[in-house]
């Protein structure tokens, strides 16, 4: 399992084409991107004779659905997709488990997921000094005018994570192992404020904030699904 810093993938199409050189699919095979944003993927995938196919709300995805349904059904046979990928997007349906069913059940081989660390999210907000009244910890606010179009609704540590999709994984006939995970060896955080922070993990919580996990950004998982 590697590690990077966060900058590596930063933003939406950085982040689809990194996902995509961890993917590395063979030619003619078919791939399903659960929750597609803006089909980042799918320049890559006509590069290799790929049958790309996007899932979610935007007007531009093959498959128009709502993807937090606890009935939810993907509108693919059991097995009949190569790869499945699901990038940031588990963490903003409150019927989590129905979709992560949902990924297994279609595919025959493999699964790509990703999740952000919402520890490292606060704790950045507390040592940066960047919190607003007027906007809070983006995802996790409460606006007081009308409900967000973007938010998350679990909150958990990388601990809590991984031990999420090794279960469900396990549940549902796959292998899993972190095979990537963004961070970075310092805190996000001014060079005196780093150097405050260091002292108070030292000697108040005896080298505890690296355990926490708030250090570590975002998760990337590989599921293989296990052959009889």
């Amino acid at each position: 399992m590697r590690s990077s810093t966060a900058s590596s993938v930063s933003c939406r199409a950085s982040k689809a084409s990194f996902a995509w050189s961890l993917l590395n699919p063979p030619d003619n095979i078919s791939i399903v991107d659960v929750g597609a944003d803006m089909e980042h993927l799918k320049k890559f995938a006509q590069n290799k004779n790929i049958n790309y196919i996007s899932v979610g709300l935007e007007c531009a995805h093959a498959v128009k659905m709502d993807l937090d349904d606890a009935s939810l059904r993907l509108p693919f046979e059991s097995l009949s997709i190569d790869y499945v990928v699901c990038l940031d997007v588990l963490e903003h349906v409150e019927h989590i488990y129905s979709l992560f069913s949902e990924i297994c059940r279609i595919s025959s081989s493999r699964v790509l997921i990703a999740l952000p660390n919402p520890y490292r999210s606060f704790f950045n907000l507390l040592v940066s000094g960047n919190y607003s009244a007027e906007y809070g910890l983006k995802y996790y606010n409460l606006p007081y005018d009308k409900p967000p179009l973007d938010r998350h609704r679990w909150f958990y540590s990388p601990q809590e994570a991984k031990k999420f999709v090794n279960t469900q994984a396990s549940l549902h006939g796959f292998t899993s192992k972190l095979i990537y995970e963004e961070g970075s060896s310092h805190f996000c955080a001014p060079s005196l404020k780093r150097r405050f922070l260091s002292l108070v993990d030292r000697y108040m919580l005896r080298g505890r904030i690296a355990s926490l996990g708030v250090l570590t950004g975002r998760m990337w998982f590989q599921l293989d699904r296990i052959k009889f």
